[in-house]
C-alpha cells in the first residue's frame, strides 16, 4: 500500500529533511520515535515521486528536499571514500614491509648473527672455460667420477654396462601369463567351465 503524502509521518519527514545537512533513515526514526522500516516505505516513495532527493554512496545515505545539496553529499562521500582508501592502501602497504623487516630479522637470529655471504659474480668467459665449478656438489661429482675410473677389476669379474636410457636395476620381468592376475583369472576360469558342465 502506498504511503499518503499527506499523512502525519510523511509531513513530519519532509519537515525535518528541509535541513541543510538532511537526515538519514536512522535519524528519521530516532526523532521520530518510528519504526526504521516505516520510515524506509514513505522515504521510498517520497523519493520515488521526487520530494526527496537521496545523496550519498556506499551505505552512507542522506535525504534532502534540494537536489542540489544531496549532489554536493554525494560528491563530498566520495571525496571522503577515495581518500579513507588510499590511507587504507597506505596502512597495508606500511603492515606488509614491518612484516617483511621482522621476517628478515627473524631469519638473521636464526642463522646466529652470521654476515650474509655474498654470491661471487663469474664471468661467461671463466665458466665456460671451465675453470669455474658452480657447486660443491659438482665438485664432489668430479672427485668421485676421477676415483672410479682407477678402479682396478679383479680377474674373472664381467662388467656390465646399462644403457643410459633405461634402468633395469629395479624392474622386474614376468611372462606373458606367469603373473599372479594371469594365475588368478585362469583360475578363475576353471572353476566357470566346472561349474557349466
Amino acid at each position: 500500500m502506498p504511503a499518503s503524502r499527506n499523512s502525519e509521518l510523511a509531513r513530519g519527514i519532509i519537515g525535518l529533511c528541509r535541513s541543510p545537512e538532511g537526515r538519514s533513515t536512522q535519524e528519521l526514526g530516532d526523532i521520530l520515535d518510528r519504526n526504521r522500516n516505516s520510515v524506509s516505505v514513505y522515504m521510498s516513495d517520497l523519493t520515488r515521486t521526487g520530494i526527496l532527493f537521496k545523496g550519498g554512496a556506499d551505505k552512507s545515505f542522506r535525504f534532502f528536499t534540494d537536489p542540489a545539496a544531496a549532489q554536493a553529499y554525494t560528491q563530498t562521500v566520495i571525496a571522503a571514500l577515495v581518500v579513507q582508501r588510499e590511507e587504507s592502501a597506505k596502512l597495508k602497504k606500511e603492515r606488509d614491509a614491518k612484516r617483511q623487516r621482522n621476517k628478515r630479522a627473524e631469519a638473521r637470529a636464526q642463522q646466529g648473527d652470521k654476515p650474509a655471504q655474498k654470491h661471487k659474480k663469474v664471468s661467461l668467459a671463466a665458466r665456460d672455460s671451465g675453470l669455474v665449478i658452480a657447486t660443491k656438489q659438482q665438485e664432489i661429482d668430479r672427485k668421485r667420477f676421477h676415483a672410479q675410473v682407477n678402479v682396478i677389476w679383479p680377474e674373472g669379474v664381467k662388467i656390465t654396462i646399462i644403457p643410459t636410457g633405461v634402468d633395469t636395476r629395479f624392474m622386474a620381468f614376468i611372462e606373458p601369463g606367469k603373473g599372479q592376475i594371469s594365475r588368478d583369472w585362469m583360475a578363475r576360469r576353471r572353476q566357470e567351465r566346472r561349474v557349466n558342465t
